[in-house]
């Protein structure tokens, strides 16, 4: 893709009162400074196809426009055309082997704000059981509504929905098992058998109850057919730009990072994340790492594995969900970034 100018992303194009919290936050800290290089790069690149790009960015779509211009970006490193010509859906991809559509949307906080995910063992399983995926499904089930496969533009090639979820101020470390459960309408849970293996036991969840009740099994809905699958990542943030730029060296004088969460283990017989800490640079992060890809087992136009091979893939399959894994993939993290000065 042709790299074009770009009005600049940060210097505030509404009244101060406007700009959004986080938004204010990435503009003025230095520690931010690699996230701002590498999200006006990234910008430059896409550019502003309907002229409130920047608008929303500082004020009210702060964390769905960060969505979007992660998810461009990530697909124009992995070498895909984009096209940005039509309204909807957000991104039309053209690229090994494939012709395929993505519409981008996110789980946002209640009227009263983000809040942390219960600390209570039994609540936070309830939470994670019932009310993150009506999050979750909300925004999906109206996307559904809007039939994107009835665009000209869109008919007869693989559409996906790709989700991020802003609904609670840590919900990123949770969705994974959430989204999968509300898409295939199976909670999954592990069990010790005698010999002390692992036995991955399969439940079929018919509706989510709580602030509001939606029938579970998405991908079972009128219409999901034409989903073939949902994409999500824990990693389509500000943080993710600025690694990415500190592993270039970009705008990161002065500057040091780390990253540190939980991360898959290669154990069938593994019930629980690794810890992991690294000092941002050591390993090498691609664009991709972090993706999600949820399979419709029911779809009219499925994806097919070898267009997204660095995603984590998740498949239904005789009432059992099956995962492929890259070797290193985090489940959640947070980025520390510090002057070096701090450090001697």
């Amino acid at each position: 893709m042709k790299v074009t100018s770009a009005q600049d992303l940060f210097s505030p194009v509404v009244a101060n009162k406007r700009l959004h919290p986080s938004f204010r936050m990435v503009a003025q800290a230095t520690g931010y400074a690699p996230s701002r290089a590498m999200m006006q790069r990234a910008f430059a690149r896409m550019g502003d196809r309907d002229g409130n790009f920047v608008e929303q960015f500082q004020t009210n779509g702060f964390d769905a426009r960060t969505w979007e211009l992660y998810l461009h970006a990530t697909f124009d490193a992995l070498g895909f055309a984009i096209d940005l010509s039509h309204d909807a859906p957000d991104l039309l991809l053209d690229g090994r082997g494939l012709r395929w559509a993505i519409e981008a949307t996110t789980a946002n906080p209640s009227a009263s704000g983000a809040r942390p995910v219960p600390d209570d063992l039994d609540e936070r399983a309830e939470y994670l059981r019932e009310e993150l995926p009506i999050k979750l499904g909300s925004p999906l089930l109206s996307k559904l509504k809007r039939r994107y496969w009835e665009q000209p533009h869109v008919a007869g090639l693989p559409l996906v929905l790709a989700i991020q979820s802003f609904a609670t101020k840590d919900s990123l470390h949770y969705v994974d098992n959430s989204l999968a459960a509300l898409l295939f309408g199976v909670h999954t849970s592990g069990a010790r058998r005698a010999d002390g293996t692992l036995e991955v036991v399969s439940t079929p969840i018919k509706t989510h109850i709580g602030s509001k009740t939606i029938p579970s099994h998405f991908f079972g809905q009128p219409d999901a057919e034409h989903i073939s699958a949902v994409l999500w990542s824990n990693s389509g943030t500000v943080a993710k730009f600025g690694r990415l730029a500190y592993q270039q060296g970009l705008a990161s004088a002065g500057l040091h990072m780390r990253r540190i969460g939980t991360r898959f283990v290669m154990d069938p017989d593994a019930s629980e994340p690794a810890p992991f800490s690294y000092e941002v640079g050591a390993r090498h992060e691609g664009w991709a790492e972090g993706l999600v890809l949820i399979h419709n087992p029911g779809a009219l136009q499925p994806i097919p594995y070898r267009t997204l091979p660095e995603a984590v893939h998740h498949e239904l399959k005789d009432e059992q969900v099956v995962s492929t894994l890259p070797m290193f993939h985090a489940f959640n993290s947070v980025t520390l970034t510090e002057a070096r000065s701090r450090l001697r």
